[in-house]
């Protein structure tokens, strides 16, 4: 696994502990994995699509 694929999967545990304390939710309501593509997260132009 390269660098910078391990950084963002540490990235979104850290991301989803702060969520579950902060939302009081379980840790299953958020994405076990980052949804997101590499590319999509250094687009600074990037945007989640609204529900």
């Amino acid at each position: 696994m390269d660098r910078i694929n391990r950084i963002f999967q540490d990235a979104h545990a850290d991301a989803v502990d702060l969520a579950c304390k902060e939302s009081r939710l379980p840790r299953e309501t958020f994405p076990a994995t980052c949804p997101y593509t590499e590319s999509q997260i250094l687009d600074d132009d990037q945007y989640p699509a609204t529900r």
